[in-house]
């Protein structure tokens, strides 16, 4: 390769004609010509079998293109070539002749070396020198500058403007949750009391039953007792010879006498009616509570916070263009 062949001649060598940027893993087909692997791999998937080739239309079989490795390192080289240039290219000089701006096109608005002047390309523009131009476009350039810092002053201040918002809105927020929170812990702390109280009555009006109960079982297997202790010595009695039957039968029958008059009282009535009654305490709290669910329901329902907070619609905020 010749040292004085223009690197730009060379990046046209090592372009891809499908994908326009430098050549990725090149494969070279039967006509010729260099693709990028993956370019070549797309028309062949999109074309569904042989296609001719971009440049020459020649049909192209898949078996017919290689991986030009050599190639490959070419790329690499002149990529590399090509960023040392532009490390060590002035700033204001012509990339295409290295040769500084000294003039400017006003049909382009760019500015040109003397060697672009002389090209077809600017041969009949406006070419003026670069000092005549560059103080007005240096003014131009400062009123920019200026709108655009009133610009940047204004978002700025239209930022602390919204920050400060943001920050009253999360404040708001935080003293709405803590308000809720204690209303409905309010109401948890109400209900859980009431709830203890009546647990608390009922379950003292269990301790009172078993303890009363109790005490009457108690008496029941006392008299029990006794009247089994009784029913034994008549039954041993009755199967005396009259002699000895007749001994002492006035005690026996005070014994039966006295055992047969103890009157058992059933307190069963009174618990059943004390059960009643909270029964129907409990009936009438299981209405109430129903009652103000109801309410708080109907409450909660008709403050519609899907609709007051629907904010999926609006505008985060106005650009000028």
């Amino acid at each position: 390769m010749a040292t004085d062949v223009p690197i730009q001649a060379l990046c046209t060598e090592i372009t891809c004609p499908i994908c326009l940027d430098y050549l990725s893993v090149p494969m070279t087909t039967a006509c010729g010509h260099n693709y990028c692997q993956a370019c070549l791999l797309k028309y062949w998937t999109e074309s569904r079998g042989p296609f001719p080739c971009p440049q020459c239309r020649q049909i192209i079989l898949q078996d017919t293109f290689r991986v030009n490795r050599h190639l490959a390192r070419m790329v690499e080289h002149i990529k590399d070539l090509r960023e040392k240039q532009k490390a060590k290219r002035k700033k204001g000089e012509c990339e295409k002749h290295e040769e500084p701006f000294k003039l400017f096109c006003k049909d382009d608005e760019a500015p040109i070396c003397v060697v672009c002047d002389r090209s077809v390309e600017h041969r009949h523009h406006n070419v003026v020198p670069v000092h005549e131009v560059s103080e007005g476009y240096k003014e131009k350039l400062k009123e920019y500058v200026n709108s655009l810092k009133n610009y940047r002053e204004e978002f700025s201040s239209l930022k602390e403007t919204k920050e400060r918002r943001m920050q009253s809105f999360l404040h708001q927020l935080q003293t709405e949750k803590q308000k809720i929170t204690s209303a409905f812990e309010r109401k948890q702390k109400l209900l859980e009391e009431r709830k203890c109280f009546w647990l608390g009555k009922l379950q003292d009006l269990e301790k009172a039953m078993k303890e009363e109960e109790k005490g009457g079982l108690d008496k029941l297997s006392a008299e029990i007792s006794e009247l089994s202790q009784l029913i034994r010595e008549m039954e041993e009695k009755c199967l005396q010879p009259p002699n000895e039957l007749l001994q002492d039968i006035k005690n026996t029958l005070c014994s039966y006498e006295k055992d047969s008059g103890n009157q058992y009282v059933d307190l069963s009535p009174k618990w059943e009616e004390k059960l009643r009654m909270y029964s129907q305490k409990n009936s009438d709290l299981r209405k109430a509570v129903e009652s103000r669910k109801e309410s708080l329901e109907h409450a909660l329902d008709k403050v519609n916070l899907d609709q007051a907070l629907d904010i999926g619609n609006s505008p985060i905020g106005i650009f000028r263009c």
